[in-house]
């Protein structure tokens, strides 16, 4: 992203907190209660030393008492196999043995990616001891090895944890049933915590590459080696987290391990405590692959539910794309009522100061749009939002609708289909609607339902738009830039969901075409019968050509991007996403039947 929207704007928040009290958020347990501090962590992704630096401060001015370190750079190493994107999901997580391998896991780890984890967390470290914040550490585990780990020692061997319906090849995490593999984790841990001073661990597991032996929940169903196939779950898993928080006293840190996950309940041995979340990642956003659109009111409305649960650790998610929630949250503590009122006053502030006395009521009915956005898109979920599995896991904004998919020619598809998450048949990966092994939205019903949703959240867009054209003729000059980039990413998003509806109503036409084709099969009713479907190509067309133009102007990042068109992977697209639309828009016309043009 545009470095200079998070590095100026986060010094300008954190330079209005000097005088914010903290005891609200951190005060002491109450009597009776387990006496331990309640947990406050900030998490919010950075790219550098100084943006981490920067977040530390914010952290620590409103009181925060950890912040979490798990963003580490992608070990795009585990993503081995090019026609097999699940490693995609592993990829993205820490994990113990990826950043702090023991001396018995070195030779299949990179040792480069090893050293640039530790140099990331060791500067980390540093700059939280300064500060008197701990760490908070995120990731998924019991995570997958490769293959050849397990040759030299078949024994680690555990369970295998992938979803079959995204993966090619079978991934196995290690079997923490056996005292060589806890030793292991207990050794990588105590590295770790030598780097940063970790408090707290957070571990996803059944899930995106992680497992435990023979737990109902993993996706292949329940595996494992069968000598622990008669293990009580709670041993096993206390076996686990306390190999782990040995690991940690061996550094002297005193850490609680928690696992989460696909209904993963943690051992009763385990720390048991109650966490209220703001905020939301990627995997939470029915907005993603656009990133900077805040949802405030939706903040605002969590921040409001903690009120009730005063002696609950917090989760506040923050994104460096949306400033104005490191302002609205230094607003809500000073300031947090329960009730609408209170909630609609707070916004109101944090909205004038982008948008000035006159402009900030009509920015926070631009919020109040995109909340409403959101929540209509929220019914299109089954494995994930839809334009976070078919806009880019599917990459249906780049890829071209043609009547004979399987047709196309390698120099045609590469281009999207090396970063479409299909693992299966050429024939599955040619059906738009095929996302990531689900399908979410099958059937002219099905379609015509979607297309009503995503004309509804258009509509919130459409509404939001107009809000925030009042909010900048009423603004002052200082908050226009930011209202000018919120709008271009308004009209992207809009874009975005005009391309999923056309996507959702192409396949549905080749369906339909597939299972009742041309009656009488005379030539001269061939453009009758082609024609619906060669219109919503037309219109994807001329929706790209915008979306072109809207990108050559964008003065800041629209989409999930990776830093360089080498890292492009199947979560973020190419940096320069414009001639991948333009060989779009060439090869749709290419493929555009003879008799169909005028």
């Amino acid at each position: 992203m545009n470095r200079r929207t998070f590095t100026q704007r986060m010094l300008a928040v954190a330079a209005t907190l000097r005088c914010v009290p903290l005891e609200a958020w951190s005060a002491p347990q109450e009597k009776g209660s387990t006496g331990r501090r309640r947990r406050i962590v900030v998490t919010c992704p950075t790219e550098s030393l100084d943006e981490f630096r920067r977040l530390a401060d914010f952290a620590a001015e409103v009181g925060a008492t950890h912040v979490s370190i798990g963003d580490l750079p992608k070990a795009r190493w585990q993503w081995f196999d090019p026609l097999d994107a699940y490693p995609n999901w592993s990829m993205r997580h820490a994990s113990f043995f990826k950043i702090a391998p023991p001396e018995e896991l070195q030779p299949w780890i990179p040792a480069d990616y090893v050293k640039r984890c530790q140099d990331i967390l060791g500067q980390r470290g540093e700059v939280l001891r300064k500060l008197n914040l701990k760490a908070s550490f995120d990731g998924a585990e019991p995570m997958w090895l490769p293959e050849t780990v397990y040759a030299a020692h078949p024994d680690w061997r555990g369970p295998r944890c992938q979803y079959p319906p995204r993966a090619r090849h079978n991934y196995y995490a290690p079997c923490i049933d056996r005292p060589e593999v806890l030793a292991l984790y207990r050794r990588a841990v105590a590295r770790l915590c030598q780097l940063v001073p970790i408090e707290e661990f957070f571990f996803l597991t059944n899930d995106s590459g992680a497992g435990i032996c023979w737990h109902p929940r993993l996706y292949p169903g329940a595996n494992g080696p069968e000598f622990c196939r008669h293990r009580s779950m709670d041993d096993r898993l206390d076996g686990w987290l306390e190999a782990v928080a040995a690991g940690a006293r061996d550094s002297g840190c005193a850490a609680e391990v928690t696992l989460g996950g696909r209904w993963l309940t943690p051992s009763g041995k385990a720390p048991q405590r109650m966490n209220v979340g703001l905020g939301n990642y990627f995997y939470g956003s029915n907005f993603y692959p656009v990133v900077g659109l805040p949802q405030p009111c939706r903040f605002a409305e969590q921040w409001q539910a903690t009120l009730s649960s005063p002696q609950a650790d917090l989760a506040i998610n923050l994104e460096p794309s949306s400033p104005w929630l490191f302002a609205l949250a230094r607003e809500l503590k000073k300031n947090a009522a329960p009730g609408p009122l209170a909630r609609y006053q707070v916004l109101t502030r944090v909205a004038q100061q982008a948008a000035g006395a006159s402009g900030g009521p009509h920015l926070v009915r631009a919020w109040e749009c995109l909340t409403r956005a959101s929540e209509a898109l929220a019914p299109l979920q089954r494995g994930g939002p839809v334009l976070l599995l078919g806009s880019i896991c599917q990459r249906w904004l780049v890829r071209p609708l043609v009547p004979f998919p399987l047709e196309l020619t390698p120099e045609e598809k590469d281009y999207y289909r090396r970063f479409q998450f299909q693992a299966w048949s050429e024939e599955q990966a040619a059906n738009l609607m095929d996302l990531q092994g689900t399908r979410m939205i099958q059937g002219s019903a099905s379609a015509w339902l979607a297309t009503r949703i995503f004309d509804s959240a258009t509509a919130e867009l459409a509404e939001a738009r107009a809000a925030l054209k009042d909010a900048r003729a009423a603004g002052s000059a200082d908050g226009q830039a930011d209202l000018a980039e919120l709008d271009v990413r308004l009209q992207a998003l809009l874009l975005t969901l005009r391309n999923a509806s056309l996507t959702v109503q192409y396949q549905e036409f080749l369906d339909q075409m597939r299972h009742t084709p041309p009656d009488p099969p005379d030539p001269t009713n061939r453009r009758l019968d082609l024609a619906p479907g060669m219109k919503i190509v037309e219109d994807d067309m001329d929706n790209t050509r915008q979306l072109i133009a809207l990108l050559k102007t964008a003065k800041a990042p629209v989409f999930a991007a990776a830093p360089t068109a080498a890292e492009e992977d199947v979560f973020l697209f190419t940096p320069d996403l414009v001639p991948q639309l333009e060989k779009k828009i060439e090869i749709e016309d290419r493929h555009l039947p003879e008799n169909f043009r005028v």
